[in-house]
């Protein structure tokens, strides 16, 4: 991916006085090749917070957002944790539902990309909008090989649920 300079997201930006020009049009020009995404550059660059950025690209799509603070990674579907498409894309599929997909970006203008994901899983965006830095955090920890998403088995507190052991006897009765 590269630095888009004709995004939709950033001319709405630009138009509406968000970020200043000149320092855009400095940083994609001088720094473009050091970012992989505009998003990535413009809050890099410090000319956009990241929660101001997605407040900004709901706005221009209509699209839902979310707070990935909230999210739990272990619904991200097994079959769409495609490593190197989710980090070419800077994008994350949440849920699967159907033929549809709900994918967590922060640019929704970058349709190359959305359609990319299209086109490798066989399934239709919804695009939900999130903010970028949360968005990083939770790529890093999902494809982090260290971490475990399921846990060790033997911690989990499966009273909470109301699952309880049962011993062989009392599953049969004594009278075995």
């Amino acid at each position: 991916m590269a630095v888009n300079a004709n995004s939709t997201l950033l001319k709405r930006l630009l138009q509406q006085g968000i970020i200043d020009s000149d320092k855009a049009t400095k940083a994609i020009s001088e720094k473009s090749g050091n970012y992989r995404t505009l998003p990535e550059l413009l809050i890099n660059e410090k000319l956009i917070g990241s929660a101001r950025l997605a407040e900004m690209a709901t706005q221009v799509s209509s699209a839902l957002s979310i707070d990935l603070d909230y999210y739990d990674l272990v619904s991200v579907p097994e079959d769409l944790r495609n490593e190197k498409l989710v980090r070419k894309n800077d994008m994350l599929p949440l849920a699967k539902r159907g033929r549809n997909m709900y994918l967590a970006v922060v640019d929704p203008t970058n349709i190359a990309a959305i359609e990319d994901f299209e086109f490798n899983t066989g399934l239709n965006a919804e695009v939900v909008v999130v903010e970028f830095d949360k968005l990083q955090k939770l790529i890093e920890k999902l494809f982090d090989s260290s971490f475990n998403l399921a846990g060790d088995a033997a911690d989990w507190d499966l009273g909470s649920l109301g699952i309880v052991e049962e011993h062989e006897d009392e599953r049969w009765g004594s009278d075995r």
